[in-house]
């Protein structure tokens, strides 16, 4: 058992920060309305995505934030409690590992039903979904999770999943990172990303899905390591951040949401003005800026924690809630409600699977997702009382 985080500075707030939830709850919306509009607008022909209403399909830039989510409050569990890695690991194999592999096995249930049966009008999106020939070594690497494998085949989206369950494997170390000066944690985050993407960029330990290598793992990790120290210095950030006058903080906000909607357009930007030789870089850059925006997002939401603010309401924290449901579910629903209607308008196919997709990810929390983390806590309870711990 390891006191890693004895000098953590006291957090501001006891138990689960609404506003987070609802961040989180925001963020697993905009992967689905991501996927959606993907799927209406072939090639990403979408004028939206080149304005600030990106936002409401940010996917790509949500993941990021969720990581940086992850980092925070895994962080927050231990400010003011000992490390236990055995009880830790049972916890997160719980809370992701057991709803994931859940919705891998429907998801190929659903594949066997459907794969044949082929829409009348494919589009670019959907029909990069389920084109794969089923293995039993595809699905073996699919029950390991940690691995380099075709994440982008039974159900695209658990790429962020390997990152997650890798991390939360490496999290002692992330523990003992943080008890360095901020100032050092920061730049070992940029050397280890800076070099993670060259590496990236020259071919060392290729992808074999979406972003899942081993080396996207260390880029990745650094995000994790960004959100950890928004934990460790809460008290202090939150402090400074209250003490900055109103207007000011409102236009940090802007600014914030800004960059968080267009960090996608970093490589127009830099091809517009001429950067050639960064250009291979760019999602380096990208993925900073969206880092950027989301801390400051999320210090903001936990300096309004608790004031009732409209990032509080109900809708909003159960939407949070059921966000990991929602963020496993809703590409197998989409693609077999536009499979079971290849007739009807696109569109009305997809806003039926929206909708729907919100639907069943309440019953897969309900079903699965609770279930699976009281087991992970009866799990630790016995793991507690069968072993001697030293303080």
């Amino acid at each position: 058992m390891l006191n890693t985080l004895g000098e953590v500075q006291a957090a501001p707030h006891e138990g689960r920060i609404k506003t987070l939830d609802s961040m989180r709850g925001l963020a697993s919306l905009t992967v689905l309305l991501g996927h959606v509009l993907a799927s209406i607008f072939p090639n990403g022909n979408f004028w939206l995505d080149k304005t600030p209403l990106h936002i409401i399909s940010s996917s790509h830039e949500a993941v990021v934030f969720f990581f940086l989510l992850s980092g925070y409050v895994l962080t927050y569990q231990y400010a003011n409690k000992s490390f236990e890695y055995k009880s830790f690991l049972i916890g997160r194999v719980a809370r992701i590992y057991i709803p994931y592999i859940v919705a891998v096995l429907l998801s190929l249930v659903l594949y066997t039903f459907f794969k044949d049966n082929a829409p009348v009008h494919y589009n670019n999106f959907l029909k990069s979904q389920w084109q794969f020939t089923y293995s039993n070594s595809l699905l073996v690497d699919h029950i390991l999770l940690v691995g380099n494998f075709k994440t982008d085949t039974i159900n695209t989206v658990i790429w962020s999943l390997v990152h997650e369950m890798r991390v939360a494997i490496l999290f002692p170390v992330l523990l003992l990172i943080l008890k360095l000066n901020w100032r050092i944690v920061i730049c070992l985050s940029l050397l280890v990303s800076v070099l993670a993407g060259f590496a990236i960029v020259h071919g060392v330990n290729p992808s074999a899905g979406y972003n899942n290598s081993y080396v996207y793992t260390c880029h990745y990790f650094s995000m994790f390591l960004i959100g950890a120290l928004l934990a460790r210095y809460q008290s202090f950030i939150i402090s400074r951040y209250r003490s900055i006058p109103k207007l000011i903080r409102n236009a940090m906000l802007v600014t914030a949401l800004l960059v968080y909607t267009t960090s996608h357009l970093t490589f127009s930007v830099l091809h517009v003005l001429g950067a050639g030789a960064i250009l291979k870089y760019s999602f380096l850059i990208s993925d900073w800026l969206t880092s950027i925006a989301s801390f400051y997002l999320m210090v903001a939401a936990i300096a309004v924690a608790g004031t009732k603010h409209w990032v509080e309401s109900k809708p909003l924290v159960k939407l949070g809630k059921v966000s990991y449901s929602l963020y496993l579910v809703h590409l197998p629903v989409l693609y077999v409600v536009y499979k079971l209607m290849p007739t009807a308008p696109f569109e009305l196919a997809l806003g039926i699977g929206t909708v729907l997709s919100l639907y069943l990810s309440t019953i897969f929390n309900k079903l699965v997702e609770l279930p699976a983390a009281k087991l992970g806590k009866k799990a630790i309870h016995l793991l507690s009382r069968y072993t001697i711990r030293v303080a």
